[in-house]
């Protein structure tokens, strides 16, 4: 069961206003579909609405049970507490307008509800106390006089050093664009190859070398992998470091011209339409990559702080050990991976002596870091298993310490680009 289900007080709207308007985009999870009506639950306004879907073939929208996804209001009723979306899907500027206001509402909505939580008070009251804050009002509440002169001395002193405390730094706020709008679930373990071509597209998108709406082939790092000996059957990765400097020798394609089949067949020849087209494929000249791996090019300690300097130029490509009591974790949307005592400490002890590691290790897109209610920082990591009760929509968080990170990939723009 969730917080609010268990404390109910906890339960509140994000926004002063009661109900959306009509035109507004929300966040909206899918709770039952029935024929050609869906309902959805309101993740800011805490209400429950419907979906009326059409009867086209092929349908207008796809919806998935348990997904969170935004919706155009289509009509708003208060005097009937009614409320109809749109199941028309929003343009990608839509989207990433929407995915920077929501999510900087939801780290808002965090700290609040740490406060609330804290002092057994009501979330409701809490965001009334302060004047329902934005993202920025929140971040310049110790200079706000009205704030400052509430007379509630113990919720005053608690945001203002929780506000101090937590921290949410991430591409999903900072440009959404860089940013595919939803997690792919995989169907076969090529996390490596989903997180190169996320950090390539990123990459180029900064350069103005690559359209916002354009995406690079997946398929395309795979078969480099299967041509050079680098995948196993199983799909497994044998060793980044190779591929990398092969990416960064043959560059990255569009992927219209090698679409995602997990095929393990690895380059066509120029007979085979598969992957490619009768136009001229695009090559993206890739820039210095490497990949900087713990123990070698950066001590260990330093993992973690060299990754963040890194992650301020773009979302980047990392690898660590997954843990058994991994398996096991909750699925909360603010849950942290962080391995046992226990496990970490075999861990350490199996790596200094140069004993091969026998956990599977899994490369994730870093997106962003951020410090939670209890002062643990993390690294947010888009997944890719989905976007349906996988942490925040697909998003997950890993502890910083201990550093587990074994290695992460650096893309170094090189002549007649400069770093910005």
């Amino acid at each position: 069961m969730s917080d609010e289900e268990t404390k109910p007080f906890l339960k509140s709207r994000m926004y002063e206003s009661r109900y959306p308007s009509r035109g507004d985009i929300v966040m909206g999870k899918v709770k039952k579909i029935e024929g050609r009506e869906a309902v959805v639950w309101l993740v800011e306004y805490k209400k429950s609405c419907k979906v009326v879907l059409s009867a086209t073939v092929p349908p207008v929208r796809v919806l998935a049970e348990k997904r969170m996804e935004a919706f155009r209001v289509a009509d708003v009723s208060v005097e009937e507490r009614q409320i109809i979306l749109d199941e028309t899907p929003l343009s990608k500027a839509e989207m990433w307008a929407f995915e920077k206001r929501f999510n900087e509402a939801k780290f808002v909505h965090s700290v609040l509800f740490s406060v609330a939580d804290d002092l057994h008070m009501n979330l409701k009251d809490a965001y009334k106390l302060c004047d329902w804050p934005s993202y920025e009002e929140l971040k310049t509440l110790h200079r706000d006089e009205n704030f400052l002169a509430c007379k509630n001395v113990s919720f005053r002193k608690l945001l203002l050093d929780r506000i101090g405390l937590m921290k949410y730094n991430s591409w999903r706020v900072n440009d959404p664009s860089r940013l595919q709008t939803s997690s792919l679930k995989q169907i076969r373990d090529i996390c490596y190859a989903i997180a190169l071509a996320r950090q390539a597209e990123a990459f180029f998108k900064k350069r103005g070398d690559l359209g916002k709406e354009e995406h690079l082939s997946i398929q395309h790092i795979l078969n480099k992998g299967v041509d050079y000996g680098l995948v196993s059957r199983d799909y497994t990765l044998l060793e980044l470091g190779t591929l990398v400097k092969i990416l960064q020798r043959d560059g990255f394609i569009l992927d219209t011209d090698c679409p995602l089949t997990y095929s393990l067949a690895g380059t066509p020849s120029a007979s085979d339409n598969s992957c490619s087209t009768k136009d001229p494929i695009r090559v993206f000249e890739a820039p210095q990559i490497k990949v900087m791996t713990a123990g070698e090019e950066v001590p260990e300690e330093w993992m973690v702080e060299e990754m963040l300097a890194e992650l301020d130029g773009g979302p980047l490509t990392f690898s660590l050990p997954m843990f058994p009591s991994y398996k096991t974790k909750s699925k909360k949307l603010d849950d942290i991976y962080k391995p046992t005592e226990d496990e970490f400490a075999a861990y350490k002890l199996a790596n200094d002596k140069g004993k091969p590691c026998k956990l599977d290790f899994h490369t994730m897109l870093l997106t962003g870091d951020g410090i939670d209610r209890y002062g643990d920082q993390y690294l947010e990591c888009q997944d890719c298993l989905g976007d349906i009760d996988i942490g925040d929509r697909g998003y997950v968080r890993f502890a910083v310490k201990p550093n587990t990170v074994t290695e992460f990939v650096s893309f170094k723009n090189v002549c007649n680009h400069d770093d910005d």
